[in-house]
């Protein structure tokens, strides 16, 4: 994780864009969100875009300023967490060594270390689904049901369908996923 927030770091002092389009959007409603303005645009309440990003962003950029660095440091951390999750997630299904390549081919990504700079919804959207995806794996994987774990890994899922509604392509495959651990249970029970 360490080793990604260096990267990204480093790319953050280097290049500093500023936030336009989508990236622009999400920035003035977190401000506008942390100020009790609500989620509009252009005076008006909003659905257009997913609000998840802007409300991850809303609390810090109250608490802390509402500057763009702030918004950075936190697209930073998410991406560092998404190198945790990724060699989380590959050790459960393989082993460390395959992990901690999997891990360090995000930490080094060029996209990974680009969107780092950018305050993009992807920076949350990826380590809320690879968290979620974990847990569920982990549960299923177990031989006692973790329903803690699965309803975890439900709430994370919807986070992440708040800072992205793409994401939701995901859900038959997670169904099936819980359908064929509860039917190998009942085999084997």
């Amino acid at each position: 994780m360490f080793a990604a927030i260096k990267f990204g770091g480093y790319w953050m002092l280097c290049v500093r864009p500023e936030p336009i389009a989508d990236y622009a959007f999400y920035f003035t409603r977190a401000i506008e969100l942390g100020q009790g303005l609500g989620y509009r645009y252009q005076g008006h309440p909003t659905a257009f875009y997913p609000v998840g990003t802007s409300l991850l962003l809303a609390g810090p950029l109250k608490w802390f300023g509402p500057t763009l660095e702030v918004a950075l440091v936190l697209s930073l951390v998410a991406w560092g967490i998404s190198v945790v999750m990724t060699y989380k997630l590959a050790e459960l299904l393989s082993d460390a060594r395959v992990a901690k390549v999997a891990a360090l081919l995000v930490a080094i990504h060029p996209d990974f270390i680009a969107f780092s700079s950018l305050v993009a919804s992807e920076n949350f959207f990826i380590p809320l689904m690879l968290a979620s995806l974990y847990l569920l794996c982990r549960s299923v994987l177990s031989v006692q049901p973790r329903w803690g774990s699965v309803a975890t890994a439900g709430a994370l899922f919807g986070a992440a369908l708040l800072v992205r509604s793409t994401g939701l392509i995901l859900l038959p495959v997670l169904s099936l996923l819980l359908v064929w651990a509860g039917r190998r249970r009942w085999l084997a029970g």
